[in-house]
């Protein structure tokens, strides 16, 4: 038996085709018939294929060096995509722009879809990207905790980021909330503290897929039962409640979201404390314009850029579809030291 690679060239041979078609074919190219993809598909496997590693490296070298073509699209899905703005910097809004970036600079465009609005329905975004001709798609974080997207993905390789697109099952690039709240917890336990409460939104909970509330648990299970304070956790940000817990729990120090922050310190200053000689603060999540807060800064710009790296490494490997085994990239965030811990 011949010990020599198989190539493409040696697949268009056998099967009257050339080169570039089954090239294409093995890419799961739209613009070829199915029944001539799993034609080339079946002899690759068939002949033991494999594809030259020099060569797709190559490829991708040649890629960045390239401006990117009209048919290098990376799609983003979105049901929150806001216009630009030099002065709002959220959460979504960085990981696109980073994504972008990377995009960019891997030879792509990033193009975004919107999921939200009534007349278009996952059969319809089907048809448009396919019509676009996207290369690959990133299902960007949703407003909804349990997101389901039901598209055909057959023919496009796809990553998620984030916890909130629970369908399709595919991979996806997330930041370690868990790790980060045990950071979180043993900073503020390093300054002394030792009765630490959460205040976490029940949506931002799901939307973490339930980590940083277990870490929290978790951290709690270690210290003493006396000094276990319930998770404050709600929609609302009602004073009562706040002032009801606080006065019976008497926490020293305070971990809260993002999203319920400014309700919160206000609600202490009507209780006459004071941040942090009364009681330590630190945010799960700090964006620009939180430069004095003591928290995680998620380190959004990588997280969105290794989601269009991982997209774009299954488009170099013509994994296309659900996997049979999703992968989970997780991205640590960093302690970052202000004036309120």
């Amino acid at each position: 038996m011949s010990s020599a690679r198989l190539t493409q060239t040696d697949l268009a041979r056998e099967l009257g085709l050339n080169q570039a078609t089954v090239s294409r074919a093995l890419q799961g190219s739209l613009l070829l018939p199915k029944e001539t993809i799993e034609r080339v598909r079946a002899a690759a496997k068939a002949g033991g294929y494999r594809p030259d590693p020099g060569l797709a490296s190559l490829v991708a070298y040649r890629r960045t060096k390239h401006p990117p073509g009209k048919g290098q699209c990376l799609a983003w899905l979105d049901s929150q995509h806001q216009p630009d703005l030099p002065t709002r910097r959220t959460y979504p809004e960085k990981i696109f722009a980073s994504s972008r970036k990377r995009a960019h600079e891997m030879g792509y465009r990033l193009e975004v879809f919107r999921t939200d609005t009534p007349e278009v329905t996952p059969q319809r975004l089907s048809r448009m990207l396919a019509y676009r001709r996207v290369e690959g798609i990133i299902f960007a974080p949703h407003s909804s905790p349990h997101t389901e997207l039901p598209l055909a993905l057959d023919n496009f390789p796809a990553v998620a980021v984030g916890h909130t697109v629970h369908i399709p099952r595919i991979d996806r690039v997330a930041h370690n909330h868990f790790e980060s709240m045990l950071v979180v917890c043993a900073r503020l336990r390093e300054r002394g503290r030792r009765r630490i409460g959460l205040g976490l939104p029940s949506r931002s909970d799901m939307r973490s897929h339930g980590l940083w509330k277990a870490a929290f648990l978790l951290d709690q299970a270690a210290v003493p039962k006396a000094r276990h304070i319930p998770v404050l956790q709600s929609e609302e940000t009602d004073a009562p409640s706040f002032r009801e817990w606080f006065t019976r729990w008497k926490p020293d120090a305070i971990i809260l979201h993002l999203d319920h922050s400014g309700a919160r310190l206000e609600q202490m200053k009507a209780l006459g404390l004071s941040y942090p000689d009364d009681v330590s603060v630190a945010l799960l999540s700090l964006p620009d314009g939180y430069e004095a807060f003591s928290g995680i800064d998620e380190r959004t710009e990588e997280l969105g850029a290794f989601a269009v790296e991982a997209l774009v490494s299954r488009i170099h490997n013509n994994q296309r579809g659900v996997p049979e085994l999703p992968r989970m990239h997780m991205i640590e965030g960093n302690w970052r030291e202000g004036t309120t811990a």
